[in-house]
């Protein structure tokens, strides 16, 4: 099963790069000199021994078909799973779900975790501001009170008309608190 979504994540991406025509950047902010596209990570508050929930937007100026992340997470804080070892990452249904996108994820060699919203019959995003998907995590109980940093990386944004947008970076941060709540 793990190869097969592998595979199918490896055709995809492959697809999406051959055919996207790439735009100029802005070099002091990563985006494209014709579009303005952020991608953002809410900072968050969780408790050590329990789950916490990121959530992650997009504020786009023109229609997104797709779009693909990193996510790096500190040492000790880790996505959640459930009962069938499915990775918690949920789409939100109100800019996502609504026109059949879908989410794909797998954990890269280097312990990011690979996210790929899709839709097959090329459908945008709804609207054009807010949250496009959350994603539970756990934190050990080990982990130290303390401000961590939580990064996207390798960010590619794609518009429906193939057009590719690549965003160097976003960063967020997750406060740890001791105890429980």
């Amino acid at each position: 099963m793990k190869t097969k979504l592998a595979s199918l994540i490896i055709i995809l991406f492959i697809c999406i790069n051959a055919v996207a025509a790439q735009e100029p950047l802005n070099a002091s902010t990563q985006e494209p000199a014709t579009h303005n596209i952020t991608i953002k990570i809410a900072d968050t508050t969780a408790y050590a021994g329990k789950q916490g929930t990121l959530s992650f937007s997009i504020n786009n100026d023109m229609p997104i078909s797709s779009f693909q992340c990193d996510l790096s997470l500190p040492a000790g804080i880790r996505i959640a799973v459930n009962e069938d070892g499915k990775k918690l990452i949920q789409l939100n249904k109100e800019r996502s779900i609504k026109n059949g996108h879908s989410c794909l994820h797998s954990t890269l060699s280097n312990g990011c975790t690979r996210i790929i919203c899709f839709a097959m019959g090329g459908t945008t995003l709804i609207g054009n501001e807010g949250e496009v998907m959350t994603a539970t995590v756990d934190i050990d109980k080990s982990v130290a009170a303390g401000k961590y940093t939580i990064e996207l990386r390798n960010i590619e944004i794609v518009g429906p008309n193939e057009s590719s947008h690549k965003i160097s970076s976003a960063k967020a941060t997750i406060t740890i608190v001791a105890g429980t709540n």
